[in-house]
């Protein structure tokens, strides 16, 4: 991804504190990005099924879902959209949960500036990315080796 890219974002945050500093660090820390914010998960399902963003940023705690199930509803709909889930700091054993179960990384509240925020999006983006196009050539030798059979 190129330093010229257009991000377009889906955050998903109920605290408008914590939302107006992620939100700034990530135009700080990303240069063009366009962001869009919902409050709740059910919010943030109908914006994924309905436009594609690069990434979500997903905080587990909100007024319809809270811990690793708000991860498991949304990934579930998501479309293969990496997902950095946001984590307050009592909820690091909760966002390494939502690791192991798919999310590309996580962010602790109050513990990042715009280069880590940035770097994390990022990389959430590139290696999703690249695991994609794994899964597509994995695809592509199991379809010519099934070709070369017949």
């Amino acid at each position: 991804m190129t330093s010229n890219a257009l991000f377009e974002l889906l955050l998903v945050e109920d605290n408008p504190a914590d939302a107006g500093l992620i939100q700034a660090n990530l135009r700080m820390g990303l240069g063009k990005v366009n962001i869009s914010r919902v409050e709740r998960l059910s919010e943030a399902v109908a914006a994924i099924s309905s436009h594609a963003f690069s990434a979500v940023l997903l905080d587990l705690n909100l007024p319809d879902c809270s811990g690793i199930a708000t991860f498991h509803r949304f990934a579930a709909s998501s479309n293969g959209t990496p997902i950095v889930v946001l984590s307050g700091m009592e909820d690091a054993d909760t966002a390494i949960k939502a690791m192991e179960a798919g999310a590309e990384d996580y962010v602790q509240k109050g513990r990042f500036d715009s280069q880590t925020l940035a770097r994390s999006v990022r990389f959430a983006i590139e290696r999703n990315t690249r695991l994609s196009a794994e899964r597509e050539l994995i695809n592509v030798r199991s379809e010519l080796a099934t070709a070369q059979h017949l």
